[in-house]
């Protein structure tokens, strides 16, 4: 844990600040004496315990029963922002005060700091939950936000106080001390970087729209780095290597962002510069620097070069550690162009990466000059000019992340993936997987603790006397793997006796492996005691006396040097005793084949139309998936059946789950999916992807509940349709909720400025909080609703495009209307056949542009609304703004009003609703239909207004030319041939307009008859009569 004396730290030289913060362990840090003490947190390490702030000011002390009133406020508010955390209750909540005068203002101040036991958070994160749960203010129970900077925080330790400060030249002294409100608890309770490895990771939510921002803001990489990017000397993640320089740090939450971001401008051919710094217990990587002369053209080195250098490398791992056969899959990355002139050299080589094999950095290095000493004359063979050492690349701290290079030159790309015995593999990645798979930085943010020695108290002991010392002066990192000591008893007794006789160096192996694991997992008198037990095994060699002494003799470990740990033992246990190996490591973790297919079976089933699986996500959302993304997917997925050997002996075995499940003939299984919600009924043999609304799972109430504030926002949102307008959309939202299996046929655009609240009404309280997230979808892409093998539309009821532009409408206006009436819509995934599924959603479109939709006559698909803008930022008061929107947040948030407004809508009269007929007029509409007229019909509309409509029997030849001078006449260039202009005129036949056949054709007009069909049409306003 990170520590300074003083409430500040120097922010810009970096001896500054490694001279000031102090690496401390627990016990040093409760034997720290200094009165301002404060915790250094930084995003490097950014896990702490969930910590909160509270404070507010008052002229003086208040009552006891004020401050009880403040404190529930205030842990009302953590109880609102732990909410969606499992596992949570306010017991979890410890509680610390500091009260007292603040002689920065002069006032008594009223400060609570409490911190949540069982959980850890990336600290800079509390900041973003708390603003989304609406909590955070300075008022009293409201929490402070200000205590979780970037790129550092400090946090003032218990029993220490703030010091003194200056105020107007003049030095004060702030002497409020940080308490605990139960003195018992153990002091680690209170530092919030002590964690004990078995707390829960919050879930953070997605940031929410609450109607005054645009979600449509397209972030791209540049900008995402720009606003990560980290202070000189401060920690991070990556670095560009060409200008402008730059180094960022990226937290574990965001590297999802930053790979959609970088894969998307791989992908689009831009030349990309970022190197990656690896964590010091990274993945293995090996850089191979070949360098000739100038007139070297070709290749020198071969496959069987890369492959020789890749299994020494692979026999050393297996020498050090117990792995897997994917923790020895090597990725071999090379330049497909071959070398290239620099300088006065031509440079060559390759990459070798490990990316399930994590190694310390000692062990990197040890792993390195192995690998040199066995790959001497192949690398020699190669014709480099540099050294051994020098092709052998040691000095590398940052690594290109994949698909970035050096300016003018091509990147590594990834050529083959080697197996453990050195042939090739296949494996089948996406571009983003495998920028994802070749990371080397730490995966997560750890936190280290550094320890200089070996004492350790013994928990186990409950005399509370301490264990024996064992010294090393090499400061150490704690085991990653947690080993009880029954598991480390029962690996260390099934060893070899021979290993318990010898007296170098097996022997000191062992006890060396069996002291790290029990200092590492706190049982260091035990792991003693167990040393002598295994000794004992060698009979009269064995001396109580003369084991205790070599305990005690043991040497230091030098710095780097490998330590011996629970994986040393387990690969003795394997060479000495395969079937206990095999109990305790490989068959002990493995479920039985029934457990796993029903876990598996709660989420998979295989599909008969057509052949391909299904599966359900988190959310409830069907997915549609391939036999091979299954194998993929549950590669990795083993269950125990048992099987007779020769000797007719039935043994539990380790399998393949999936290879035995497609064998299970009552495995779960349905002949094809659809999505058939109510009224209509499915058959037995076919999937519903349609599971009901979240709203009707919701618990009753036991009497009504005003729903005002709602149909207060929804008239707002009708703006000049008024009452009509909101009538019928609350008829719309009730059809969704009564009859979800029935098409209203009817789509709906809504227009206003930024910050209404549209989002506020269909995506938040109509999509998610009343049909659920798995039945709506929002989106400013159109390709996500409109693309090959986009699905987000497809089992959906409720579909919101948001931040439409005219472009967006006219490019996809066919798509858009048949997604309006459409019966069925596709469902498309690569490599498999295109499934058709019922549609029943309803699409919104939310817009601030005027003119994004063109309408045609008559248009019967659209119900249009202009928005009242009185509430939108800028345009109302601010303040009364935002009391509006967080009263209607407010209201939202319960969902006891969500239930109220499902009930409200589940019990409205809709029988004798026409989704079409009943669609009101408004100026908007007609505004829209009139920018979307053709040529024809607005010189049809001039020609009324002005009287001028030809009498008699007209060539058609001859209105098409009058046509064309009126056209002219506004200098515009219309393009009219006689096909369009009788297409256009075609609508108007019986309508106003006679077309009479002869030896050519003739138009009769009927001035009155056209102009009340265009009026109807909403074409023009009607005259008045003559």
């Amino acid at each position: 844990m990170r520590f300074v004396l003083s409430l500040k730290v120097p922010r810009t030289k970096a001896e500054d600040k490694a001279k000031n913060i102090k690496e401390l362990t627990l016990a040093d840090a409760q034997l720290c004496s200094s009165k301002t003490l404060c915790e250094y947190l930084s995003c490097d390490r950014p896990w702490t315990k969930p910590y909160f702030d509270t404070e507010s000011y008052h002229d003086e002390e208040p009552a006891d029963e004020a401050f009880q009133a403040i404190l529930e406020r205030s842990l009302v508010s953590i109880d609102r922002v732990m909410e969606d955390q499992d596992g949570y209750a306010r017991c979890c909540v410890r509680v610390g005060s500091r009260h007292g005068i603040d002689p920065k203002h002069g006032k008594f101040k009223v400060s609570f700091r409490m911190w949540v036991m069982g959980f850890k958070v990336e600290y800079p994160e509390l900041a973003r939950l708390i603003e989304l749960k609406g909590v955070g203010g300075d008022g009293e129970g409201q929490l402070d936000c200000s205590v979780y900077k970037r790129p550092e925080q400090l946090v003032n330790c218990m029993g220490c106080c703030k010091g003194s400060l200056t105020l107007k030249g003049a030095k004060k002294v702030d002497e409020r001390v940080l308490v605990a409100l139960d003195p018992g608890q153990p002091r680690s309770t209170y530092l919030v970087q002590h964690l004990q490895g078995n707390e829960r990771p919050m879930k953070m939510p997605v940031s929410r729209s609450d109607g005054r921002t645009s979600r449509a803001r397209v972030e791209n990489l540049e900008q995402f780095l720009k606003a990560r990017q980290a202070a000189r000397g401060a920690p991070h993640r990556f670095t560009t290597a060409s200008r402008p320089f730059g180094s960022y740090w990226v937290s574990e939450v965001d590297m999802a962002r930053f790979y959609d971001l970088y894969t998307s401008d791989l992908e689009q051919g831009k030349s990309m510069r970022l190197t990656e710094r690896q964590g010091s217990d990274g993945p293995v990587v090996v850089d191979i620097d070949l360098r000739y002369p100038l007139d070297v053209k070709e290749r020198r080195y071969t496959f069987e070069t890369v492959r020789s250098v890749a299994m020494a490398y692979q026999e050393s791992l297996r020498l050090h550690m117990t792995l897997t056969d994917e923790q020895q899959l090597c990725y071999v990355l090379e330049r497909t162009t071959g070398p290239y002139q620099t300088g006065k050299v031509t440079k060559d080589g390759f990459h070798l990466v490990f990316p399930h094999a994590r190694a310390k950095k000692a062990l990197k290095q040890r792993m390195r000059e192995e690998v040199m000493a066995s790959c001497d004359e192949t690398l020699k063979a190669t014709g480099s000019q540099t050294s051994l050492n020098e092709m052998v690349d040691g000095r590398v701290v940052n690594w290109y992340v994949y698909g970035s290079g050096k300016p003018g030159v091509p990147p590594y790309t990834l050529t083959r993936v080697l197996g453990a015995d050195g042939t090739e593999v296949a494996v089948n990645h996406q571009l983003r997987q495998l920028v994802q798979v070749l990371r080397v930085s730490e995966e997560g943010d750890s936190i280290v603790t550094s320890l200089s020695a070996l004492s350790v108290s013994d928990e186990a002991d409950e005399g509370g006397e301490q264990s024996r010392v064992i010294p090393s002066t090499a400061p150490i990192d704690p085991a990653v793997e947690e080993v009880s000591f029954e598991l480390l008893n029962r690996v260390v007794m099934g060893l070899s006796v021979t290993r318990a006789q010898a007296v170098e160096p097996d022997w000191v192996e062992v006890v060396w492996a069996i002291i790290n694991v029990s200092r590492d997992n706190r049982y260091v008198r035990m792991g003693r005691d167990l040393v002598h037990r295994f000794s004992k095994q060698a009979d009269e060699r064995y001396d109580e006396a003369q084991v205790e002494d070599k305990l005690n003799a043991l040497r230091p470990r030098e710095p780097g040097e490998v330590r011996k740990q629970f994986g040393t033992l387990r690969h003795m246990l394997k060479a000495d005793n395969a079937e206990l190996h095999r109990e305790l490591f490989e068959l002990s973790e493995v479920k039985e084949y029934r457990v796993v297919k029903e876990e598996f079976e709660r989420r998979h089933f295989k599909l008969m139309t057509p052949a391909a699986f299904g599966r359900i996500d988190e959310e409830g959302v069907f997915q549609l998936r391939s036999h091979s993304d299954l194998v993929h997917h549950m590669r990795d997925v083993f269950c125990i059946v048992r099987k007779t050997g020769r000797d007719k002996v039935a043994r539990p075995t380790k399998t393949l789950f999936f290879e035995l499940w497609l064998q299970d003939a009552s495995k779960r299984t349905y002949e094809r999916v659809d999505m058939l919600p109510p009224p209509l009924v499915c058959p037995s043999d076919v999937y519903n992807t349609y599971q009901g609304l979240r709203a009707e799972k919701l618990p009753t109430l036991p009497g009504l509940r005003s729903v005002q504030i709602i149909l207060d926002h929804v008239l707002m949102l009708a703006g000049d349709t008024g009452e009509a307008g909101r009538e019928y959309l609350l008829n719309y939202m009730a059809h969704m909720v009564q009859k979800p299996g029935k098409l209203p046929k009817v789509g709906i655009l809504m227009q206003s400025k930024q910050g209404v609240g549209k989002n506020l009404l269909f995506e938040e309280l109509l999509g998610k909080k009343i049909l659920g997230a798995g039945l709506m979808h929002c989106s400013a892409q159109s390709e996500d609703y409109f693309g090959r093998f986009d699905n987000a539309a497809v089992n959906k009821l409720l579909c919101v495009h948001d931040e439409v532009v005219g472009r967006d409408m006219g490019r996809t206006a066919g798509l858009i209307k048949e997604s309006i009436t459409a019966e069925l819509q596709g469902l498309e995934e690569k490599g498999l056949k295109k499934v058709q599924l019922r549609n029943f959603v309803r699409w919104i479109y939310l817009t601030q542009s005027i003119h994004a939709l063109l309408l045609d006559t008559p248009e019967r698909r659209w119900m249009v609304y202009k928005c009242n803008n009185s509430m939108a930022p800028g345009v109302g008061a601010s303040e009364e703004v935002h009391a509006y929107f967080t009263r209607l947040w407010g209201w939202m948030e319960d969902d006891a009003n969500v239930r109220a407004f499902y009930d409200f809508l589940i019990g409205r009269d809709i029988s004798t609703w026409r989704s079409v007929a009943d669609r009101p007029n408004s100026t908007y509409y007609r505004s829209l239909q009139r920018m979307s007229m053709n040529p024809v019909e607005e010189w049809l509309v001039y020609m009324i207004e002005n009287d001028t409509l030809p009498q008699g029997e007209v060539k058609a030849s001859a209105i098409r030319l009058e046509a064309l001078e009126y056209f002219k006449g506004r200098t515009c260039s219309v393009s009219l041939t006689y096909n369009k202009f009788s297409e256009f005129l075609s609508p108007f036949i019986g309508h106003g307009l006679t077309n009479r056949k002869s030896s050519c054709s003739l138009y009769v007009f009927d001035r009155d008859e056209l102009h009340d069909t265009l009026v109807a049409r909403n074409l023009m306003d009607a005259m008045a009569s003559e």
